[in-house]
């Protein structure tokens, strides 16, 4: 949320709205200033610890001892140790409540997230389903409010039950749900659906479990997101140029993220993105995918009807020596939100 928020500020948005739970003058400083509604300082008592996680980034071709056994990094990645009490608790801050409902008319989309620190139990007794239950609740009052467009990141879940639980639940309230493979996989096979090549990156697999996904569940979109290429299927929208356009340009933010470590900066955005190549594995797949679809070409991407669903496709950008790993996922999925709703605002 605190990467999302601050993408969105160095991106110009008039305001952005996070859900901070516990602000410390750590967490605070760690925020952007400009556009940003965040609620009064938390004046922590002598003692108390700041949730910390601890984010460590490797690079291809590292390599350690794990007893006894040399492991060589095939690809850049990174590990992350949590430590955090509110979010697990699906905590909604009251001034975040309260301020989206007095300006709800305001906003043009929110993107909920967090739903994979869900827990299989509870110290306190209660189930994921209770913790999750007042989430949806606000999503459903901000529907009756507002006819704003509302994006869901899923993740890594505790457990398959959670994640098709959340799924579920998220379908008919949200527009547009993301994930990548893994997660696609996970969901696929808890739904009950059998289908082999998902892991191995095989693009018309990748579709057929988005498309039964969808279709068991009446959900509206799904963003699947991978170090390849990015698509998106849709039971409903006519993905054609604009959301090509969307995605491309969280590409492009990603990317630019990726090499420098700095947020995005649209003024020099497409002449520093000039130097990186599209994957060739991802253009491979997406030319697959439009020999089976008979799809049409858009940029460097297509569009066209899977199984009577709309979908785009298009590859990624390759950074082969990042400066980062951390938050590129954020990036992306805040910048190509922003510039979604930018041009569906424009039409």
């Amino acid at each position: 949320m605190g990467i999302m928020a601050n993408v969105l500020s160095g991106l110009n948005v008039d305001m952005i709205l996070p859900n901070v739970v516990y602000l410390s003058g750590t967490q605070e400083a760690l925020f952007s200033k400009k556009g940003m509604v965040l609620p009064p300082k938390f004046e922590s008592q002598s003692g108390d610890e700041e949730p910390v996680h601890f984010v460590f980034d490797f690079r291809q071709g590292d390599s350690f001892d794990l007893y006894g056994r040399r492991i060589t990094v095939s690809r850049e990645n990174r590990f992350i140790a949590t430590f955090d009490e509110f979010n697990p608790q699906m905590t909604i801050s009251s001034f975040f409540k309260q301020y989206a409902t007095a300006h709800i008319g305001e906003m043009d989309g929110a993107v909920v997230s967090g739903f994979h620190m869900l827990q299989p139990s509870y110290p306190d007794g209660s189930s994921f389903e209770e913790k999750l239950s007042p989430v949806l609740a606000q999503i459903d009052e901000w529907n009756l409010m507002s006819d704003m467009f509302i994006h869901a990141e899923l993740g890594h879940f505790a457990t398959s039950d959670i994640a098709k639980h959340v799924f579920v639940e998220l379908a008919g309230r949200v527009d547009s749900m993301g994930l990548n493979e893994d997660e696609l996989a996970t969901l696929a096979q808890k739904m009950g659906f059998r289908i082999e090549g998902i892991h191995e990156m095989d693009i018309s697999a990748m579709f057929q479990a988005a498309h039964n996904c969808i279709k068991s569940c009446l959900a509206r979109a799904l963003v699947v997101h991978t170090r390849d290429f990015v698509f998106c299927l849709s039971a409903s929208d006519n993905l054609d140029g604009k959301k090509i356009d969307a995605i491309d340009f969280g590409l492009k933010c990603a990317a630019y993220f990726a090499s420098s470590g700095s947020l995005p900066d649209r003024s020099n955005l497409e002449e520093k993105c000039s130097q990186f190549k599209r994957s060739e594995y991802g253009s491979l797949q997406v030319k697959r995918i439009k020999s089976i679809t008979g799809a049409k070409h858009y940029g460097f991407g297509i569009y066209g009807i899977f199984n009577e669903y709309y979908f785009c496709a298009i590859p990624t950008l390759v950074v082969n020596e990042p400066a980062v790993t951390v938050g590129l996922g954020d990036t992306f999925t805040a910048s190509s939100f922003l510039r979604l709703l930018e041009l569906r605002n424009n039409t």
